[in-house]
């Protein structure tokens, strides 16, 4: 969850470059009393996991891993799903529910339960 436009542009730069598809979804939230918009990143390839994919931009962006939170709910999410702080919804597969976190309604449950 990132909350600063530059990183948006080189983030769609970087997945330009390294044939990876990024879709951003664009949400406001309430943050220490004032409206702030968070966009909310998937990012993916078919030729390589989502565990990597997140692991790579991380480290271009100098995130730690520990400040890292993924979710999802089928097996192509299981290795983000363990490597990083991953949640899943209550419809999640068994074998990715084995290794979450939580469990979470939406992407802002999870956002509001981080903020607490």
């Amino acid at each position: 969850i990132i909350e600063n436009e530059m990183f948006d542009s080189r983030l769609r730069e970087i997945a330009l470059k390294n044939d990876l598809v990024v879709t951003r979804f664009n949400e406001k939230r309430l943050i220490e009393g004032k409206i702030q918009r968070c966009w909310v990143y998937f990012l993916y390839d078919k030729k390589i996991s989502k565990s990597y994919a997140t692991n790579y931009i991380g480290k271009l962006e100098n995130i730690e891993n520990c400040d890292i939170f993924t979710i999802g709910d089928n097996h192509n999410d299981l290795e983000m799903i363990r490597d990083f702080n991953g949640y899943t919804f209550p419809w999640g597969k068994k074998e990715v529910k084995s290794v979450s976190d939580g469990r979470v309604l939406s992407v802002k449950g999870l956002v509001k339960k981080l903020m607490r």
